[in-house]
């Protein structure tokens, strides 16, 4: 019996607590959905990426920027064309009000993005008669051989998910020196050898 009384006189003696309410938990801002928006398109540009898969050459990549299109090209070069001969060319118009992105405008908006705050984006972005959203984090600095640039991480919402990494020059260019790109076992990589 002491021992209670001595711990009710102590529980007593005790200052009041009022527990103050804990802060709201960090919540990353929901995705935002862009449809149309600014794009840095550069009339005149010719960019030629080395494709690598597993780090080992395949072949070359190259986009071109007319007054009214862009174009990409594909082929398979090297060693590899010994195995398979792959070409693979697209040309969209550049349409400042489409709704729908096509992998060339997507890529116009991502190098004219500049996120106001830590929210993702969601891009519907249309590709061979099908349309895939494409969600990428806000672009945070970088280095990639001793230079700075912007990351940015994203995923092709696809029946097999596409992840892709794209690294932005850290200037007004935004050049999209290099990307790589996983869809389970396969990795691919391309890194910006000339413009």
């Amino acid at each position: 019996m002491h021992r209670i009384a001595v711990l009710a006189w102590l529980a007593a003696c005790e200052p009041q607590f009022a527990a103050k309410p804990l802060p709201p938990l960090a919540v990353e801002p929901p995705a935002q959905r862009v449809t149309s928006g600014a794009l840095y398109i550069h009339v005149g540009e010719h960019l030629i990426w080395e494709v690598a898969s597993e780090g080992i050459p395949i072949g070359r990549a190259e986009l071109v920027t007319r007054e009214a299109e862009m174009e990409s090209r594909f082929t398979t070069e090297g060693f590899a064309s010994l195995f398979a001969s792959v070409h693979h060319e697209l040309t969209t118009p550049i349409d400042y009000r489409a709704r729908v992105h096509s992998i060339h405008s997507a890529l116009a908006w991502l190098r004219a993005w500049t996120p106001h705050d830590a929210a993702a984006v969601v891009l519907d972005v249309e590709f061979d008669g099908d349309r895939y959203r494409l969600t990428c984090e806000a672009p945070i600095a970088d280095e990639l051989h001793d230079k700075k640039v912007m990351r940015l991480a994203c995923e092709i919402d696809a029946h097999d998910p596409i992840s892709l990494t794209f690294w932005l020059s850290a200037d007004r260019e935004r050049l999209p020196v290099a990307v790589v790109a996983r869809a389970g076992s396969l990795h691919l990589s391309g890194e910006l050898v000339a413009r």
